[in-house]
């Protein structure tokens, strides 16, 4: 007898690859010796830190080491240690500037790649860097706007498939290992029924009322936006995974909120 295996996933045919960005580092002179002066370091960083592709690249990474070149080449920092510190640091990032594909930022990018009978590879120079806003931020500013029924109106909502139901309580996942419970009221088992599939905010509300005409509309408001801040409900404000730009399903207003808000540190 034989057993058949059926497999939840299919090849796309396509793929993504991370790689590093730039094919060649930064001209880096010949390294200084151990008794080294203060002078020899500097030069040393002057002429890595001349490289402006570079010189973004690692002050995107790290903001702190490009302040203290900075400070070192502005003969500002006279310390030999230190500057021999920020040498070896800009080293490690110079030596896998053109190998490694990380750290996040500038020093790597994202390219499509599809499956075939040899291998091709075609590196281009035409690329886009992208930001995104802070996820906090952004976060904040998405429950902001879910917590308002009259702004959420016209967006959509659906009940969060990984939610289990278990002894008379809703049990919904949080960050790592913790979860959220609410008691399977009346409310919340319409709520589970017809948002199953998803449905317009202000339908869902139309139902809470009809069914349940004698609670004060600021109550249902308020119920929904529970359900909503605890992830019971998930809005069609929250982009999927997939999506590289998050703010893409925002409405006009939101997205320009959003922008607002400082970029994430990786871009």
């Amino acid at each position: 007898m034989t057993r058949s295996r059926h497999s939840l996933y299919q090849g796309a045919g396509k793929g993504m690859l991370r790689a590093a960005v730039n094919r060649t580092g930064p001209d880096m002179p010949p390294w200084p010796g151990p008794t080294a002066l203060l002078g020899h370091w500097r030069s040393w960083l002057a002429q890595v830190w001349a490289d402006d592709t570079f010189r973004q690249a690692v002050s995107s990474a790290s903001p702190d080491l490009s302040r203290q070149v900075q400070s070192i080449l502005d003969g500002r920092s006279p310390k030999v240690r230190r500057a021999r510190r920020a040498v070896l640091a800009t080293a490690r990032y110079a030596i896998r500037y053109t190998r490694r594909a990380a750290p996040f930022g500038l020093f790597a990018g994202v390219a499509l790649f599809e499956f075939g009978e040899t291998a091709e590879v075609r590196v281009g120079v035409r690329h886009q860097v992208v930001g995104r806003p802070d996820p906090v931020a952004l976060d904040a500013a998405i429950s902001d706007w879910e917590a308002d029924g009259a702004r959420m109106s016209e967006m959509e909502v659906c009940v969060n498939n990984l939610h289990r139901q278990e002894g008379g309580r809703v049990y919904v996942p949080s960050e790592g290992a913790s979860e959220f419970s609410l008691a399977l009221v009346p409310a919340v088992a319409l709520v589970l029924d017809a948002a199953r599939s998803p449905i317009r905010y202000s339908a869902l509300a139309d139902k809470l009322a009809a069914e349940f005409p004698n609670t004060a509309e600021h109550q249902r408001v308020g119920m929904l936006a529970q359900l909503l801040r605890v992830r019971l409900l998930r809005s069609s404000l929250r982009a999927p995974a997939t999506f590289v730009d998050p703010t893409v399903p925002l409405p006009p207003a939101l997205r320009e909120d959003a922008q607002n808000h400082s970029t994430a540190p990786d871009l």
